[in-house]
């Protein structure tokens, strides 16, 4: 990735030095503008906030496409090593056993579809757990309360954030605040990350709402734009292949991110960072099924 493992970032990344579309919109909403470098180090500051007065809550917003979630992951898998703990995402598990017996050797990571979520995800479902007691209890999903097991760590990332229903928003006050879902507080090493698209500046036809000005004011607002020399660099050091990054970066303006207008779009797909690496991942496949018929002596099937 853009950082070596365990590496622990002492310096801000030099801002950014070139044009890029969107960073005048950016402007009128006094919006940071960051690199992926720049914005890694700011999840990496917040996270260390995590508990400080100020807050270390995050909230990205960004174009679709432009690996989000891919630099929030990475990011986090980078803090997990540095702090010796064993990265888990929450959607890989199906036994809990082993992060509620030495939950201090675990640090969990759930990408969460905000847009998908309903209020209860959040504030647990009420049961009567006791016949005797005269009021409701709730019941947690387990992705919720394994963030509040003493001693766990982790981060919980909201993606789509802007798409979520407002009963979902008012339901996140609470979270990102008072970190407690429900009647569950969450431990103190779990941070919170959010991530939308700007509904009036990068996709107001995508169907994203601004969302409530006091929920943005409990996040360290940030945007990330795809800059051309900073995304070469970003793609070398995660290995993208140098063929791919040289036929990129004849022509950045139609190859890295050529969103249509509103107007003109059709619906179909168009080039993003992030469908350059999934082109990457199927490239880099189809040589070693090639290299290994080659070595076999077999030949490819024709379709």
């Amino acid at each position: 990735g853009p950082m070596d493992k365990g590496v622990e970032i002492t310096k801000i990344p030099k801002p950014l030095e070139v044009k890029v579309p969107g960073s005048e919109a950016l402007k009128k909403t006094n919006i940071p503008a960051l690199s992926y470098k720049r914005l890694q180090f700011y999840i990496d500051l917040s996270y260390r906030q995590r508990n400080s007065p100020e807050g270390g809550a995050v909230l990205i917003y960004g174009d679709p496409g432009l690996g989000k979630s891919q630099v929030v992951r990475q990011t986090m898998e980078n803090i997990a090593q540095r702090e010796g703990r064993e990265f888990v995402d929450i959607s890989d598990l199906s036994d809990y056993d082993a992060i509620q017996e030495n939950p201090e050797k675990y640090f969990i990571f759930a990408d969460i579809r905000a847009s998908q979520l309903q209020p209860f995800d959040l504030t647990g479902i009420p049961q009567i757990s006791d016949q005797e007691k005269p009021y409701l209890q709730t019941k947690q999903f387990p992705w919720i309360y394994l963030f509040s097991l003493e001693g766990i760590a982790g981060t919980l990332f909201l993606d789509e954030i802007g798409h979520a229903h407002p009963d979902v928003h008012n339901a996140l006050f609470s979270v990102i605040l008072d970190k407690k879902a429900g009647e569950l507080k969450l431990s103190k090493d779990v941070s919170v990350i959010s991530a939308s698209n700007l509904a009036n500046e990068f996709d107001e036809a995508s169907g994203s709402k601004s969302l409530p000005q006091p929920l943005v004011n409990r996040f360290n607002v940030y945007a990330l734009v795809a800059n051309p020399k900073e995304w070469q660099k970003y793609a070398k050091e995660y290995g993208i292949d140098q063929h791919i990054i040289q036929f990129v970066m004849e022509d950045t303006g139609k190859r890295l991110l050529n969103k249509p207008p509103a107007d003109e779009w059709d619906g179909g797909p168009f080039p993003t960072p992030r469908s350059i690496f999934k082109f990457d991942a199927m490239y880099k496949e189809l040589k070693r099924h090639y290299a290994d018929l080659k070595n076999s002596g077999r030949r490819a099937q024709n379709s």
